[in-house]
């Protein structure tokens, strides 16, 4: 796996509104290029360059400045950085992007050393294995991890119930009855919890057949929502919920524009995309073929109206070496943690 293609994938997901546009992004920017990745949950683009493609869309858009393309991946890492991290002081640069036939253009305003500085991103769909490699596997993988949590969650309330069980086999009274419990019982909990979720659909799709327009809706989604069904695969092997918040499946389950994905569970992905990456690399060591995903085509560059012609000022290398825009991130590692000895609930 190439340099930018790992550090892209290791790379968390960041929310980013412009204009009317909700997206997700990440990037990954390196001396020797740059990886940019950007859905609106509908599509998936990715752009993949290196110093050539860089150094020649430069002179197109920035007549008036000239420098080694590490210089301006560098500049491109300093205005990337706080608008992926949302710390984005006003003024120092401006966004936006358009639709292009099937390509998404990001465009960038900024000023670099007094003059104007212009960049493009010219992001392409991304290929299926992309999406597999950033999404697909991953939410894969989290979920599966989030399914182990839950049923370690089950278990420690089926311990703690034997300890309660244990103090009151003990002739220990609880002192406070509002802290009583009922014994957690598996199967009851998520048939009752399916059996909410069934009927706040039920209630929402009557509201709806009230309207004549939505009454096909309506029938449609009452028709799909049957209870019996819906109990009936219930199953521990099925289905495990344990929620630590009153949240229900509805609003639980509620993707929105991507940003609650962004707020919550960014570094589960990045502890599973991080695992993901030891393994390719582990199979790569032992001689095993690997699916890596190519960079993606570039498409045909736009053209930036010339500004009149002044004096080009030449601008160093920088000194420090660009990196991810997301900074070095702490290695996750997911472990179980040490089980502590209950305390009852009884005096």
């Amino acid at each position: 796996m190439e340099e930018l293609e790992r550090g892209l994938l290791m790379q968390p997901w960041a929310w980013l509104q412009l204009d009317q546009n909700s997206l997700l992004a990440k990037a990954y920017i390196t001396k020797q290029g740059y990886a940019l990745l950007v859905s609106d949950l509908q599509h998936v683009w990715h752009e993949q360059v290196d110093t050539s493609v860089v150094s020649q869309r430069a002179k197109e858009l920035n007549k008036r400045l000239t420098a080694p393309p590490e210089a301006f991946l560098c500049h491109l890492d300093d205005l990337l950085l706080p608008l992926l991290k949302d710390t984005a002081g006003p003024g120092k640069a401006t966004f936006s992007c358009d639709r292009v036939a099937e390509a998404l253009v990001l465009r960038v305003r900024s000023e670099l050393s007094g003059l104007p500085f212009y960049w493009n991103f010219h992001c392409i769909l991304a290929s299926p294995s992309l999406v597999s490699q950033h999404l697909v596997r991953p939410l894969m993988g989290m979920s599966l991890a989030l399914q182990c949590q839950a049923r370690e969650l089950a278990t420690l309330l089926h311990m703690k119930d034997l300890e309660i069980q244990d103090y009151q086999e003990s002739g220990a009274v609880l002192s406070r009855d509002r802290l009583k419990t009922e014994p957690f019982e598996e199967n009851s909990f998520l048939e009752r919890f399916m059996v909410e979720c069934c009927s706040r659909d039920m209630a929402l799709a009557s509201s709806r057949a009230s309207d004549p327009r939505r009454r096909d809706q309506a029938r449609d989604h009452s028709g799909s929502c049957s209870l019996s069904n819906l109990i009936s695969e219930v199953t521990p092997h099925h289905y495990l919920a344990i929620f630590s918040s009153s949240e229900k499946l509805p609003e639980a389950c509620s993707v929105g524009d991507g940003r609650p994905f962004v707020m919550n569970l960014q570094n589960l992905y990045l502890a599973v995309t991080r695992r993901e990456v030891q393994l390719r690399q582990q199979h790569q060591g032992t001689g095993e073929p690997q699916t890596s995903s190519s960079a993606s085509p570039q498409g045909q560059l736009l053209n930036q109206p010339e500004e009149p012609d002044s004096s080009a000022p030449s601008l160093p290398a920088p000194e420090k070496k660009p990196t991810g825009t997301s900074g070095p991130m702490q290695r996750l590692q997911l472990s179980k943690a040490k089980r502590k000895k209950l305390r009852g609930l009884f005096s």
